[in-house]
């Protein structure tokens, strides 16, 4: 093991080798993703070869993978220790196809790049400790065996870059409720072919468990409101800006 992990460490840009029998069904450029986030990749998917770097979410990032493993693609998950299987299986992944390195330490580098000789898809945590000059060769590696390398850290060269930022919570009624899904708005950029900016808003985890379409109609429920946001105060009473949707039953001290 402690040889095959220092010849991985070279991370060589040599001509991809063939994958493993059980991958060879999937031979397309491009791996698929969830039908609502497809419109902010250029072909519609996660391109082989490409790296994707996600600052702002693990559930975006295994999200993003669902699709690709219940289609029969491997993905390997290295450095991100809080991430568990059944959160994996909740947002839709087939974790009979995921491998979890939560901690490498020091053999970070070498072990992506083995990894990258067996799945389709790598995630690289934000424990992972990679200097420059291994990022460049990573980058080089997954090119050349055509994987998808996906990061939850800034990276340079990444083709494409998505960002996820939290609009509001569902779930709450008037005082009472459980919160039961997230709408969030995802945007991408990047390099290329990703240059134009795009955004999309889904449901990130939605009512029954992994990434859905925004449900225009929520918004319209009795007792829905936006977060209250306090703008200023005088003569005791507070002044709060509500957006466009007001609670069904009044707040006190508002102006």
């Amino acid at each position: 093991m402690a040889s095959a992990l220092a010849t991985a460490a070279a991370v060589d840009t040599a001509a991809p080798e063939p994958g493993p029998p059980e991958l060879a069904g999937l031979t397309d450029d491009v791996l698929p993703v969830p039908a609502s986030l497809a419109g902010l990749l250029p072909g519609g998917g996660l391109r082989r070869g490409w790296t994707v770097s996600v600052t702002s979410g693990t559930a975006l990032m295994v999200a993003l993978v669902a699709e690709a493993t219940q289609a029969g693609a491997w993905c390997a998950v290295v450095g991100m220790p809080t991430l568990g299987v059944l959160a994996a299986a909740e947002l839709g992944t087939a974790v009979q196809r995921l491998a979890l390195v939560p901690r490498p330490g020091d053999d970070a580098p070498a072990v992506i790049a083995a990894l990258m000789d067996g799945c389709e898809v790598v995630l690289v945590g934000p424990d992972c400790r990679l200097t420059p000059a291994y990022v460049r060769r990573l980058s080089a590696r997954a090119r050349s065996r055509r994987v998808v390398l996906l990061t939850a850290r800034d990276w340079p060269g990444a083709q494409v870059q998505l960002t996820c930022e939290t609009v509001r919570w569902h779930g709450l009624g008037s005082g009472n409720g459980r919160l039961v899904e997230r709408e969030v708005v995802v945007r991408a950029s990047g390099r290329s072919a990703a240059a134009q900016t795009r955004s999309a808003r889904v449901l990130l985890p939605a009512r029954g468990g992994g990434l859905a379409p925004e449900r225009k109609s929520d918004t319209a429920r009795p007792g829905w409101y936006d977060t209250p946001r306090v703008v200023g105060a005088r003569s005791g009473l507070t002044k709060v800006d509500l957006g466009s949707k007001l609670r069904a039953d009044p707040l006190p001290n508002v102006v």
